[in-house]
């Protein structure tokens, strides 16, 4: 399955039952779904982001998660913000091994180095 793309919010208020429901999951879960984040990216910022990330997904999903209960509600943020963080790291190592190759091929360039091939 093609992860989507980044989510969007319009930017419009959320009322009513739904804004109750994404003000309570954001309080009670914030700091669990952050320290999850920093487990699995080691970095804080980029954490940071994926929580952010992982509450839009409720903005733009909130049908899909105004239903459930408390526990499966968790379960949802847990596994929305797993998936975020897979597809950043992933993103990470592709980079990392463009940017290791980048540098073995300036150093031959450089060198004219036969032993580094």
């Amino acid at each position: 399955m093609k992860w989507p793309g980044p989510a969007v919010w319009t930017g419009k208020p959320v009322e009513g039952r739904n804004g109750d429901l994404i003000e309570s999951l954001y309080t009670d879960f914030y700091d669990e779904l952050l320290a999850r984040c920093v487990a699995m990216c080691h970095d804080r910022g980029t954490a940071e982001d994926l929580v952010q990330e992982t509450f839009l997904r409720v903005l733009t999903h909130v049908e899909d998660v105004q239903d459930l209960s408390r526990g499966q509600c968790r379960a949802w943020l847990h596994k929305t913000a797993q998936r975020l963080a897979f597809h950043v790291l992933s993103l990470d190592k592709v980079r990392a091994e463009a940017f290791a190759q980048a540098i073995l091929d300036a150093h031959q360039q450089l060198h004219n180095c036969k032993s580094c091939q």
